[in-house]
């Protein structure tokens, strides 16, 4: 085509609006082949997906259902083994405690012995029995440290602590009452304090609470060695008196069947994964592997097709701009525009191409 183009008439128009007519139409053709490659491509990665979404929900089941055989198994093995411990737990128990009954029977029967001679020393003396205790003797005759703690502790509660609370809850607010009411339960306790006194003072002649002390004390002293004892025989590492043997050789035994039974779900999911796992996608793929390849066939002609398709628009397209928008100009090379061209000419406003286009462009009124 050459600038005689111009110089044309409707023949040469006809002939460019027919090469844009197909220009269009190739590339219409050519959208629709790439959109259906692409199309194709996306059905062929789902169904990729869905066949490996659907191996690893067949393997993590199948996988799952193995695990919890296994695992049953186990806790099993696990369960027996914590029974057998517990009853060599409450064996030693029972054996530690016997073995501490047999030691300390002596000192059991000595402090026993004291204790019956506390008693009859206060009954003999017809000293009331709430005189041989530690608070008694906190309260009234104090000699230890513990003692002095007691008595200002309860000196503390009965004269302070007890009176405020009562006079804090008294609905009045009246000081003279309270002073009154605290007055009253101050000489309440003491008055308390003092008949307990000259009660037991009657009966306490000739050192009975010092004599009392002192097999209170001797009493304490036996039990403290009790105490020591047991613990020491509690705190002893050496079982071979216990006869505990029977149970170690079970709880060995039952150790090593939890063992065993682990390490066998272990051999047993190991193998799933090398063996099994790997049969199981070979199956599914295998299954729907036809699917596949039809639909890889599918995408390989719909590319193809798309490639021919880009190939014949992208040649039209050249056409049009090589032959007839160089000389028409783009806003011109379209089919509406031409049939417009071709109208000036057929109304014999326009004799030639280069005419109507000076007309249309509005050069030419």
């Amino acid at each position: 085509m050459d600038t005689n183009f111009l110089s044309g008439g409707i023949a040469e128009l006809q002939e460019a609006k027919n090469a844009i007519s197909e220009s269009a139409h190739l590339q219409s053709a050519f959208d629709a082949a790439m959109a259906n490659a692409s199309a194709k491509e996306k059905d062929l990665e789902s169904q990729k997906k869905y066949v490996n979404d659907k191996v690893n929900s067949a393997i993590k089941e199948r996988r799952g259902q193995l695990k919890k055989v296994h695992d049953e198994q186990v806790d099993t093995a696990n369960k027996n083994l914590k029974e057998a411990e517990k009853q060599r737990r409450v064996a030693k128990s029972d054996a530690v405690q016997a073995r501490i009954t047999d030691e300390t029977a002596d000192l059991v029967g000595q402090a026993d012995a004291l204790k019956k001679q506390t008693k009859k020393l206060f009954k003999d003396n017809k000293v009331p029995g709430f005189c041989n205790s530690k608070f008694f003797y906190s309260l009234y005759a104090p000699k230890s440290a513990s003692d002095f703690v007691i008595l200002v502790i309860t000196v503390v509660v009965t004269l302070g602590l007890i009176p405020n609370v009562v006079c804090a809850l008294l609905q009045t607010d009246k000081l003279i009452i309270k002073i009154l009411v605290y007055l009253a339960i101050v000489v309440f306790f003491v008055a308390i304090y003092f008949i307990i006194f000259l009660v037991s003072k009657r009966n306490t002649k000739g050192g009975i609470l010092e004599q009392g002390r002192g097999l209170r004390k001797e009493l304490a002293q036996k039990n403290k060695e009790i105490k020591k004892m047991s613990k020491t025989i509690v705190k002893d590492k050496d079982e071979s008196t216990y006869g505990l043997e029977g149970y170690d050789s079970e709880i060995q035994s039952l150790q090593q069947a939890l063992n065993e039974t682990v390490q066998k779900r272990e051999d047993a999911l190991k193998a799933f994964d090398e063996e099994t796992a790997v049969q199981i996608r070979e199956e599914i793929q295998k299954e729907n592997q036809p699917t596949i390849d039809q639909m890889t066939e599918d995408v390989k002609a719909s590319k193809a097709a798309f490639e021919e398709a880009k190939a014949k628009a992208t040649q039209a397209a050249e056409n049009v701009t090589n032959n007839f928008e160089v000389y028409l100009g783009k806003k011109n090379t379209s089919v509406e525009k031409i049939d417009g061209l071709i109208s000036l000419i057929q109304e014999g406003k326009a004799k030639t191409i280069m005419e109507a286009l000076d007309i249309q462009n509005g050069e030419i009124k």
